[in-house]
């Protein structure tokens, strides 16, 4: 559960990010990023993190650019040694608090039925984590109504980097990354919750427009998309904003050692603070491919 829950915080980071004035008028996932000195070009590319098994048909093009990297860049490295054991610790609230005590007893007993009948889970084991875990199985539920299967687009970028001989590396690391949602209150966290399994049909067909949407590696619609949910919105600039402007200078340093292959949720791309526009007013030049 622990790495499925890693994969989903990095879903999170993407799908709720709110979204400004649209700059990236054309549809790619992938995205050469040349000039300003470069050597040779590195690459972006943008992900949706958990999706369908079919989504992982990646292109020849997106095949080809990554073997000829030297270095992959994800958001973090799931594949660290102490990923999993920091993901854990990392999860958990707290000495004496309890996932039970962040709700209503009429939210708490609509959450422990759902959990029961839906995912087999008695909510009684969650309750010394942090909401994040619930909400990851609820998520992967929903998601559940688009795909038989679910599966990871960065695990399976780290296998072919491998094959390559490339370096993996994470732009951030997991307490960093646990940090942001430690910012947004547990109360808050737990609230939404409830809500998105109030409204889970609604969801459920948001979930399935991200899918269409990157299916046609439309980055620009994923921003799109992402900017319409209001649960996030004031907080924007934690889970979106400044930590595409953070990324720019380790990718300033990173790309002039020689060609990476940059993969992020597809939410960090577009926009006027997204990763490719920020890119560009360093100086790179950055296009589709």
């Amino acid at each position: 559960m622990l790495r499925k829950t890693t994969c989903f915080l990095l879903f999170l980071c993407s799908f709720f990010s709110i979204g400004q004035a649209q700059s990236v008028k054309k549809t790619s996932l992938l995205w050469e990023v040349s000039g300003n000195g470069l050597q040779q070009s590195s690459w972006l590319y943008g992900t949706i993190h958990i999706t369908c098994p079919e989504d992982l048909q990646f292109s020849a093009a997106t095949q080809s650019a990554l073997k000829h990297s030297k270095q992959l860049f994800l958001e973090i490295d799931l594949e660290a040694p102490d990923a999993m054991a920091q993901m854990q610790q990392n999860m958990m609230l707290p000495e004496g608090q309890s996932f039970k005590s962040l709700l209503p007893e009429a939210d708490y007993a609509l959450l422990a039925t759902w959990f029961k009948d839906s995912v087999h889970v008695d909510i009684a084991q969650l309750d010394r984590f942090k909401p994040i875990v619930a909400v990851s199985l609820l998520s992967r539920y929903l998601l559940g109504g688009t795909c038989a299967q679910i599966t990871s687009v960065e695990a399976a970028l780290t296998k072919l980097a491998k094959e390559s001989g490339l370096t993996v590396n994470g732009l951030e690391t997991i307490p960093e990354q646990m940090a942001l949602f430690d910012s947004i209150p547990n109360t808050e966290q737990a609230t939404s919750l409830v809500k998105t399994l109030k409204e889970r049909d609604k969801s459920r067909e948001m979930m399935q427009q991200l899918i269409v949407a990157y299916r046609k590696g439309d980055v620009q619609a994923l921003h799109d998309l992402i900017s319409s949910t209001p649960e996030m919105e004031n907080y924007t600039d934690l889970l979106l904003y400044n930590r595409n402007r953070k990324w720019v200078p380790i990718l300033n340093e990173q790309m002039q050692k020689g060609p990476a292959f940059i993969a992020v949720g597809g939410g960090h791309l577009g926009g006027t603070n997204g990763v490719i526009d920020l890119l560009r007013k360093e100086g790179y030049t950055v296009n589709p491919r």
